[in-house]
């Protein structure tokens, strides 16, 4: 049985971010502000929203576990306003670690604490790339990441970019993330919530609908099959979605995909799925690739990031080289083919998962990473 120090013993940790709608980062946010919390640590989290629009559901889902949520809605790139809101919650909480989370919590939040007595950690969840703008917010990211009194990477090839970008490489951790377990409705259910019908082979996508995750490059191999009674459903938001739209028309696959937007705990609805698909041209280790290992069901996805080596090198799924859609159409042909999610390679998925991404580990491994961050900002 493991057990932890008195709560008193414990640093009093700060996490902040900006949510999108749900993703992988607000996954981590939500699954270490509660697993902190159940520890009996002291945690709360900042939010930096727009001025309008409704709450997302990293703050819904953080204040119906009881953590506390410090909220900033501010005029567009209002940043002053957003790191003396990120200056007060810290003074507020007494917080001894401050947790940051993807580019614009990085900055800010490395700002903010310069006038507080603040351990400063970043997980840092992956680049982007895309156009100049968001290039130039990258760089600047990692610019302040240098800074930083230690840096996670939840990947070894993220890992191995940030040394090179220059963060030193003694501040720098790799810890993979983990998985916190979501109830799985039945099959029947998951189908209905998602407007499936019974008897079609069911394909499913889940992720941010951006250049990264290639979800272009799903859309072409979903046209290639040549077996007319798959539907696919794409879960997700995001910059590209008019466009994939207009696309899915042009490949006259339209009448066979259903886009369904943003899914708070998209998860839950896996077993609706024959097969999903990871079509990502670049990764850190997506929590979707997990859920999916988790929930037995079949997995194509593309060999980029820490994914390799989640699913032991192609033991657990089938990989392909991104980018590719002739390939990628051809590993999904293969795995329709197989059938069924009770194969050795599903259960042996779940049984990995679940050995090598449990959740009290890796709250263990951040708990080590925030006192060796106050042990260096300590030597300051």
């Amino acid at each position: 049985m493991t057990t932890h120090s008195p709560a008193t013993a414990q640093p009093r940790i700060l996490h902040v971010i900006a949510p999108a709608a749900v993703g992988g980062a607000e996954r981590v946010v939500h699954d270490l502000a509660v697993g902190q919390r159940a520890r009996g640590q002291s945690v709360a989290v900042v939010a930096l929203l727009d001025r309008t629009g409704p709450e997302p559901w990293l703050v819904t889902a953080l204040r119906s576990q009881e953590v506390p949520v410090h909220t900033c809605r501010s005029r567009s790139r209002d940043y002053l306003a957003e790191i003396a809101a990120i200056r007060r919650a810290a003074r507020q909480t007494g917080a001894q670690v401050m947790h940051c989370h993807a580019y614009r919590a990085d900055i800010l939040g490395w700002l903010a604490a310069a006038r507080l007595d603040t351990a400063t950690v970043s997980t840092s969840h992956g680049f982007t790339g895309g156009g100049p703008r968001n290039g130039f917010y990258e760089w600047l990211d990692r610019q302040a990441l240098r800074r930083f009194d230690a840096v996670i990477a939840v990947s070894a090839a993220l890992q191995q970019l940030l040394g090179r970008s220059g963060v030193p490489r003694e501040r720098l951790c790799l810890v993979q993330n983990a998985l916190l377990p979501l109830p799985l409705l039945e099959r029947r259910a998951a189908r209905s919530r998602l407007g499936l019908a019974r008897s079609p082979v069911a394909v499913g996508w889940i992720g941010r609908m951006s250049w990264e995750k290639g979800p272009d490059i799903f859309l072409e191999a979903f046209a290639r099959l040549r077996r007319s009674d798959v539907q696919a459903v794409m879960v997700g938001d995001g910059a590209e979605r008019e466009s994939l739209e207009a696309a899915a028309s042009r490949l006259g696959v339209a009448d066979r995909i259903r886009f369904v937007g943003s899914v708070p705990n998209a998860g839950e609805l896996l077993a609706a799925f024959d097969m999903v698909v990871l079509s990502s041209r670049t990764e850190g280790l997506p929590i979707s690739l997990l859920e999916a290992m988790s929930a037995g069901v079949p997995l194509v996805a593309t060999r980029v990031g820490d994914i390799p080596a989640a699913t032991s090198h192609g033991r657990f799924a089938e990989l392909v080289p991104p980018a590719d859609s002739g390939a990628l159409a051809a590993a999904m042909e293969r795995t329709l083919a197989t059938g069924g999610t009770a194969s050795d390679r599903t259960r042996g998925a779940q049984e990995w998962v679940e050995l090598q991404f449990g959740l009290e580990p890796w709250l263990d491994r951040i708990a080590a990473v925030h006192e060796q961050a106050i042990r260096r900002h300590g030597k300051r």
